[in-house]
């Protein structure tokens, strides 16, 4: 009598370096995400935290004017809510004060940014029933925003080829609508509601959303759905202020 025929081995999981991880969260980001949804999120955290602060330091002094065109709207806005700001030592102490706090948030926004993101994935993940961890979250935000480093890439391009004197600030960088209002006669609310729908935030927004079904097991109407309330919650700043009025 024959021997009966062994069981065929489950496959391997597949195996991947994280060079590997940052290609093919372009090309299969579903892969990424299975494969690394019980590695340390730690790494790519990191990692997209350094390029993010590096490309940053490397386009800082051809952002200045940008900035500068940032910096004197914020001004204004306040000295129409507080006239005693209106005054030009206040406008330059504000002024010093902001300058300190932009180059700051731009080192320190994208690392607290993920953070903070990820308890949100975690948490709208959850009440869709997903089975992501906080671990699990933070690997999927850092791979989302992967694409932001290539967006921070394009606006180093653009602004060796552009004026910068001539660019509205942030908004006239952007890849979306915000780039073709004027922003100084744009309500804050309605321009920052426009670069809400930036190439580059709503393609960040679609990784979540594969991250909800590769890596937290969400059918994929749930994980579209997840997505879209992640998108909102980060829209009701710019309503806020749209409903204040700025």
């Amino acid at each position: 009598m024959s021997e009966p025929m062994a069981a065929a081995p489950a496959p391997a999981p597949e195996q991947a370096g994280l060079f590997e991880d940052f290609i093919d969260i372009f090309i299969a980001p579903a892969k990424v995400f299975a494969r690394r949804v019980a590695a340390n999120s730690v790494v790519p955290w990191l990692i997209v935290s350094v390029l993010l602060g590096g490309l940053f330091f490397a386009s800082k002094n051809v952002m200045e004017p940008v900035f500068e065109q940032e910096i004197g709207r914020q001004l204004q806005i306040q000295a129409k809510a507080n006239p005693a700001l209106a005054a030009p030592e206040a406008q330059e102490k504000a002024r010093a004060v902001m300058k300190v706090t932009f180059v700051w948030s731009s080192i320190l926004g994208a690392p607290i940014l993920l953070l903070l993101l990820a308890l949100l994935v975690w948490a709208v993940g959850k009440a869709f029933g997903a089975t992501l961890t906080y671990n699990s979250s933070l690997m999927v935000t850092s791979y989302a925003w992967v694409p932001r480093v290539l967006a921070s890439v394009l606006t180093m391009v653009q602004l060796q080829v552009m004026d910068a004197n001539k660019i509205s600030g942030m908004a006239g960088l952007s890849f979306g609508p915000a780039r073709f209002l004027d922003a100084d006669s744009t309500s804050m609310g309605l321009l920052q509601l426009a670069m809400r729908c930036d190439v580059f935030v709503l393609w960040t927004t679609v990784l979540i959303g594969v991250g909800f079904y590769a890596a937290g097991k969400l059918s994929k109407e749930k994980s579209a759905m997840a997505a879209a309330v992640l998108f909102v919650l980060g829209c009701l700043p710019a309503v806020w202020a749209l409903i204040k009025g700025t």
